[in-house]
C-alpha cells in the first residue's frame, strides 16, 4: 500500500509505501500531480490511499431533525451553506454521519477534487482529523510545523493554523 499525504494544496506532499506488516519500506516528498503519475506507473498493482494534512477539508455540521440518510444528503447542502467561505455549488461534500442530533460532512473545494481525479490509482481519500483517536469526551490533537489537527469526535473535528503561546 502506498499512503500519500497531501499538505497545503494537492500539489505538494509525501507519500509512503508500505510492506504487509505495516512497515515503510520507501518514502519521498512530491512537488505536483505529474509525479504521482509517474510514481503510480511505477508501481501499478498497489492500493493508495491520500490523506489531506491540511486546510483543504473543513469539517461541517448542522442541526438535522431528519432521520433518514437520503433525505439527510439532499438537505444537508443547504443547511450548512452559510457555513462555507465559498459558493455551495464550488464544493464537493461527503456526509460523514449524525452525532447527537447534527449531520456532519466533509468539505473539499471542486477545484481540489478535479485535480485529484486525474490521478486515477488513488482509492480512497481521508482528513487527517479523521485519523485521530477519538476516546470518550476528549478531544485528540495532532501538531504538525503550520497547523493543529483536532478530533472532537467520531465525526467531527477542525484544523487550524498553529500559534506558539503559553496561557497562565
Amino acid at each position: 500500500m502506498i499512503k500519500i499525504v497531501f499538505e497545503e494544496g494537492v500539489s505538494k506532499g509525501r507519500w509512503a509505501r508500505f510492506d504487509t506488516q505495516n512497515t515503510v519500506t520507501e518514502q519521498h516528498t512530491f512537488e505536483s500531480i505529474a509525479e504521482l503519475d509517474s510514481l503510480a506507473a511505477q508501481y501499478p498493482s498497489e492500493s493508495w490511499l491520500g490523506v489531506f494534512a491540511g486546510t483543504q477539508v473543513s469539517i461541517a455540521s448542522a442541526d438535522m431533525p431528519i432521520k433518514h440518510v437520503r433525505q439527510i444528503i439532499k438537505a444537508l447542502p443547504f443547511a450548512i451553506e452559510e457555513q462555507l467561505a465559498s459558493d455551495i455549488h464550488e464544493n464537493h461534500l461527503v456526509y460523514l454521519g449524525k452525532e447527537r442530533g447534527k449531520a456532519q460532512a466533509a468539505v473539499v473545494e471542486l477545484s481540489y477534487m478535479d485535480t485529484l481525479n486525474r490521478f486515477t490509482a488513488l482509492r480512497g481519500l481521508t482528513p487527517l482529523t479523521l485519523l485521530l483517536p477519538v476516546q470518550g469526551d476528549c478531544w485528540s490533537v495532532y501538531l504538525d510545523d503550520r497547523n493543529a489537527f483536532v478530533r472532537q469526535a467520531e465525526t467531527l473535528g477542525f484544523v487550524c493554523q498553529q500559534r506558539n503561546y503559553l496561557c497562565f
